[in-house]
């Protein structure tokens, strides 16, 4: 399939919700959720703060939607949270976050989260970062054989970031150095 990805602009916050909204119905009955729901967590709320704090890449076939990543120079991911669970978390100089990857489910096992995750690299990089990290629920295996595939390194497991109200305790903090 060809994708083309773009920076989203202020006018595809509406797209951006119902992406997220279709991949939150996709997982709803998967054991690996990562407690992403309708109405929860992403919202058209996170994805206007990737927008205007960081970065939000788009993936489009044709008109459609497919995908998107989210990232940010903050740890936190919540738009209305200063990140207090993140206060004492050692980063290199430069490093950012990567909060959202979505993938439409129409759209799955085509390549696009390698590809959206290298655009985000690419990006990143040239805003003078020097490294991409994020979080990913341990027990979200396909999200964790994504980033490993991606070249993303494990560099701490069991980590607590404040969710676990949710169910969801334990947390692998992972990196891809970009220099």
């Amino acid at each position: 399939m060809n994708f083309t990805i773009r920076l989203a602009g202020p006018a595809d916050l509406d797209a951006v919700a119902q992406l997220y909204g279709a991949v939150c119905d996709g997982l709803r009955d998967k054991p690996y959720n990562p407690g992403w729901r309708r109405e929860g967590f992403p919202t058209a709320a996170n994805a206007r703060k990737y927008l205007e704090e960081g970065a939000l890449l788009l993936a489009w076939a044709g008109e459609r939607l497919a995908g998107s990543v989210g990232f940010t120079p903050n740890p936190s991911a919540e738009a209305e949270e200063d990140g207090e669970a993140f206060h004492n978390v050692f980063a290199p100089a430069g490093a950012w976050y990567i909060h959202v990857l979505a993938v439409h489910p129409d759209f799955l096992r085509q390549g696009l989260a390698s590809r959206l995750l290298a655009q985000a690299q690419e990006a990143v990089r040239t805003r003078g970062g020097t490294a991409l990290r994020l979080y990913v629920w341990e027990n979200n295996a396909p999200a964790v054989s994504a980033y490993e595939k991606n070249g993303y390194a494990r560099l701490e497991t069991g980590v607590d970031i404040g969710l676990s109200e949710f169910g969801l305790e334990r947390f692998s903090l992972y990196e891809k150095a970009l220099i």
